[in-house]
């Protein structure tokens, strides 16, 4: 298993908690999907390659910022206007791009609520937009088809 993740603190957590499953962790999506490989924070120094040209299944988490219910107060831009937008929506490096050159089997996409009810400038939301680029990706001749759940979990303790 590969992953990535910006936060160095999120390649020390997975070290320390789940280091024998993943095989690299990479700085970002875009170095994640690069034929050539990119900086790992599990092989300090070294420019990895992804270990699979494939993926069975693909967890992917993008930055929520664009539809949080934190940055959703008065006079505040449509998600697309926000500096996250392409870590979702972006030619490279972003979820759809990873989703596009990697081609797995079965994606799971986690976001906060908002992600399914803020619309952007064109109308839609951040699912609806999703739904949209994903329905256009085909893999040896077939589309993927979708299923939505949205799903509220809390927790008091966030140590």
């Amino acid at each position: 298993m590969d992953c990535a993740d910006n936060e160095p603190y999120s390649a020390t957590f997975c070290r320390n908690n789940h280091g024998h499953l993943i095989g690299h962790f990479f700085e970002s999506m875009l170095d994640m999907e690069s034929d050539d490989g990119g900086l790992c924070y599990f092989h300090e120094g070294r420019c990895c390659k992804a270990s699979l040209s494939d993926y069975d299944f693909a967890v992917v988490c993008f930055p929520c910022q664009p539809w949080s219910s934190l940055g959703n107060r008065k006079n505040r831009a449509a998600p697309n206007q926000h500096k996250y937008w392409s870590a979702v929506f972006g030619a490279e490096g972003s979820a759809i791009s990873l989703v596009r050159r990697k081609h797995p089997r079965i994606v799971l996409f986690e976001n906060v609520d908002g992600f399914r009810t803020l619309l952007d400038d064109s109308g839609r939301t951040g699912l609806q937009r999703l739904e949209d680029e994903m329905y256009g990706i085909k893999v040896g001749g077939s589309r993927f088809y979708r299923g939505s759940a949205s799903v509220r979990i809390t927790t008091d303790c966030w140590g």
